[in-house]
């Protein structure tokens, strides 16, 4: 990370983004160094980052590893935290500058876009006892999201970065949203299991059937 540096909290969540081309230099990026920048924005910067690897396709498995860090960050939230927690070879895992530009770079424009709509209101829903609900919430979505099983992982994290977008720009309403996608995801991951239930009870009728 060079010397230059951003607003210690940049008006809005595409400006501080748009920012990381120059602020991040090097080769390789510590996730340490990604929470830096983003620190003054707490747990919510937290959960955003270590949900967007759930936009990028991976292999089941991966994906599914990789959630692992969005359940301990959301466990954090409901617990009430303000200072951030994780394991150190998660902090310290290396990832390629190309690879964040890329990715913060394809965001700025779609959070420029909804800029007009993330605002500050609705407040109540972050009081300290809004602020757990959602972390349980959050929790329920990422242990979804480590489930190893198709279709149940992208829209964990979609639900999760809508969350913390909604908590880092303060508003109440988008964090909702956030949670209300939450809930889709659950009913996806219902889906999933009641299908894959009724596909094991199929085979096991031919199985039965040929004996």
């Amino acid at each position: 990370m060079s010397d230059r540096s951003l607003p210690t909290f940049a008006p809005t969540t595409a400006q501080l983004l748009a920012g990381f081309p120059r602020v991040f230099t090097k080769e390789w990026v510590r996730l340490r160094d990604i929470f830096t920048v983003l620190g003054d924005r707490g747990l919510a910067s937290a959960l955003l980052v270590v949900s967007l690897p759930q936009m990028v396709p991976l292999p089941l498995g991966l994906s599914n590893l990789l959630a692992v860090p969005m359940a301990i960050v959301a466990i954090q939230i409901a617990l009430g935290r303000h200072t951030l927690w994780l394991p150190e070879w998660f902090l310290e895992r290396p990832i390629r500058r190309t690879q964040v530009v890329r990715v913060s770079t394809r965001l700025v424009p779609w959070l420029q876009r909804l800029e007009f709509l993330v605002r500050p209101r609705l407040l109540m829903v972050l009081s300290p006892v809004g602020v757990h609900l959602i972390g349980i919430a959050c929790a329920i979505v990422a242990t979804i999201a480590m489930a190893p099983l198709p279709f149940t992982g992208w829209l964990p994290g979609v639900a999760l970065i809508v969350v913390a977008l909604g908590m880092m720009e303060r508003d109440g309403l988008v964090v909702l949203a956030g949670v209300g996608l939450g809930g889709a995801a659950v009913g996806v991951f219902v889906l999933v299991i009641a299908g894959l239930d009724r596909v094991g009870d199929a085979m096991g009728n031919m199985t039965a059937g040929l004996t």
